[in-house]
């Protein structure tokens, strides 16, 4: 376990890169909320935000949730045309509202993104050796694609990985981030050089976060608002927070393994000498409820 010992939490000076999904589900917009707090309370800083999917609107509500709270970053776009893209009415269900409503750059056709590959070479060359800690809580093929690219580069200077994906109450059953990109997974959590800490399916269907009462200048309120109502299960929000967090009170890891992907995007766990990732679990049945206080709590910040 001594490997996992000093990674996380997020500290002073580290760089965090998100890569998310943002579109499909609204919890991706909480857990972008929570990075900025957790950054902002702690002295880390966001190197960049990277959309996975071929969805424009996704970019515009990245930009509009960074610039409510006072930021412009680079934002990173998967070039895998028609991937969870605008066809399928689910993939727009907030993002195109929030972002035409809250993003004054979508809207002038101003916004500016580049490839994900082009804005993660960017931030991890200009990082310090192991200053970065990668937050995936979307699928793997922009992960994947660049550690493929750049594996020294991406050795070199990511210190862990803390990934919303795998159901660990039951390895066998294929969960949505794997499943949509089976050999995206494969191979990057069968190849990835430094740890990987798994925060699965099943912390963030233990509870509900989100806003009781709408917030309608607050992007990401809104985003909860048309997508699930106000409250969602906290999948993507409870991953970010144990960056924040790392092991303690609250947050404790499983003994380290190897993962396996199948194609059909179930895991297998095996223990090797060459073992790298561990999964997130409750340290307690209290633990939930102050993480679900705690997360609500940062969404109402301001």
């Amino acid at each position: 376990m001594r490997k996992f010992d000093g990674l996380l939490p997020i500290g002073n000076g580290d760089v965090v890169i998100l890569d998310t999904d943002i579109g499909s589900d609204c919890d991706d917009c909480g857990a972008l909320a929570v990075l900025v707090y957790g950054c902002e309370q702690c002295g880390a800083r966001i190197g960049a935000v990277i959309n996975d999917t071929d969805n424009p609107y996704g970019c515009g509500t990245i930009e509009a949730i960074l610039s409510y709270y006072g930021y412009e970053l680079p934002i990173g776009m998967t070039t895998d045309r028609g991937f969870m893209g605008v066809d399928d009415p689910v993939n727009i269900k907030y993002n195109k509202p929030v972002a035409e409503q809250f993003s004054e750059k979508f809207r002038k056709g101003e916004l500016k993104t580049r490839t994900a590959l082009e804005v993660y070479r960017e931030v991890l060359k200009k990082a310090e050796d192991k200053q970065v800690v990668l937050i995936t809580i979307g699928f793997l093929n922009t992960a994947a694609e660049i550690l493929q690219a750049e594996p020294a580069l991406f050795k070199e200077k990511v210190r862990c990985v803390v990934s919303m994906a795998g159901d660990f109450e039951d390895v066998s059953r294929p969960e949505w981030n794997v499943v949509k990109q089976p050999m995206a997974a494969k191979m990057f959590y069968e190849n990835c050089p430094v740890p990987v800490f798994f925060n699965g399916v099943e912390i963030g269907n233990r509870f509900k976060t989100g806003f009781e009462v709408l917030m309608p200048k607050n992007p990401v309120s809104v985003a909860y608002q048309i997508h699930s109502g106000g409250m969602r299960a906290s999948f993507d929000p409870a991953a970010v927070d144990f960056a924040f967090c790392g092991v303690g009170e609250d947050w404790e890891i499983s003994d380290e393994f190897a993962v396996e992907i199948m194609e059909n995007g179930a895991m297998k766990l095996h223990k090797a000498e060459n073992a790298n990732a561990c999964y997130v679990r409750f340290a307690s049945e209290e633990a939930i409820e102050r993480i679900q206080k705690r997360l609500n709590s940062i969404y109402i910040q301001r």
